[in-house]
């Protein structure tokens, strides 16, 4: 350890705490702005990609979600005729048909409804059902015009 001239005076504790603070408060400053821009750069970067996906390729993935859409059309195997013990039928496979429309494919509703209407012979009870239905449903959801159906009421 140097040894000190009588004449020189030791710092005080105060004057070494200010030292130091002044040391601390710029190692403090220049870590916060360090700090600041990261986190500003990842801001952008976030901000960009989001820029671009819901922006720049929003047809692309628009027209992938048109075609991610299911429509689930669900088929019974067909089985046999299921028969008591005297023989009779309990349980028999039958043809059934159903009417449905999805409002998302149709350009005139109106149009459509007058013609599934003559074709089927809905009633005016059935055709406000059917546009209540419209209404109230999504567009993308089938609404049944008419269950049970035979081939030949086609």
């Amino acid at each position: 350890m140097a040894k000190r001239k009588p004449s020189q005076k030791r710092p005080s504790g105060s004057a070494r705490r200010k030292t130091l603070d002044a040391k601390s408060e710029t190692q403090i400053t220049r870590r916060t702005a360090l700090l600041s821009i990261g986190g500003l750069g990842v801001f952008g970067i976030l901000s960009g990609r989001l820029y671009q996906l819901q922006i720049a390729e929003a047809e692309n993935y628009l027209a992938l979600s048109e075609e991610n859409r299911f429509n689930y059309q669900i088929e019974l195997p067909s089985r046999g005729v299921i028969r008591d013990r005297h023989g009779e039928a309990l349980a028999q496979n039958k043809l059934d048909f159903r009417v449905d429309l999805i409002a998302e494919q149709i350009d005139d509703m109106d149009d459509t409804l007058s013609r599934v209407s003559d074709v089927l012979n809905l009633t005016e009870a059935e055709r406000e059902r059917i546009q209540r239905d419209l209404a109230r449903q999504p567009d993308f959801v089938p609404v049944t015009i008419r269950d049970h159906l035979e081939w030949d009421q086609f």
